[in-house]
């Protein structure tokens, strides 16, 4: 996924820098998709198996890793607001995007807190080794989620039911 959204790290941020250094999810889309040249693009009416748009949920993912390395605060209304480091940086250099994208896989691959205390805190080798591996997407919606206030995780569990209800 990481290379996929190389492209879109320097297109978001100079986006919410042009909207005024915060944004709306579907602005920083629409403005990205204007300064990319990517109106009527066949490849905006590509989904995912769940109907979202491939190329909202690639921005959404460079939003994630521009939150984890700083550029981006972890805002709670879904605006994206940059943060003071955002704000000051010149334009990336490949080489700048491609460390920011390996630093974020690094420290999505790092265990939590937590699980190291329950490693510690666990005699038994067998437990230790049934522990899932997180990778890949899972590690990056783990980080997320995990990084929720207490009401967006309760909106996440209140839409994942309805859409159980809905579809189940």
């Amino acid at each position: 996924m990481a290379q996929q959204i190389a492209k879109y790290i320097n297109p978001v941020l100079n986006a919410i820098k042009r909207l005024g250094g915060s944004a709306r999810p579907a602005e920083v889309c629409a403005t990205v998709i204007k300064d990319m040249g990517l109106d009527g693009s066949p490849m905006l009416e590509e989904t995912l198996e769940s109907g979202v748009s491939k190329f909202e949920n690639k921005i959404a993912f460079v939003r994630l890793y521009l939150v984890l390395s700083g550029y981006i605060d972890r805002s709670r209304r879904g605006v994206w607001t940059l943060t003071e480091k955002g704000r000051n940086s010149p334009e990336l250099s490949d080489a700048q995007v491609h460390q920011l994208l390996l630093e974020v896989q690094r420290l999505s691959k790092k265990p939590t807190e937590r699980q190291r205390t329950e490693c510690l805190d666990t005699e038994d080798s067998e437990q230790e080794e049934e522990a899932p591996e997180e990778s890949g997407y899972k590690a990056q919606l783990l980080v997320i989620v995990r990084g929720l206030p207490a009401s967006g995780f309760e909106r996440l569990c209140q839409r994942l039911l309805v859409r159980q209800e809905k579809f189940g």
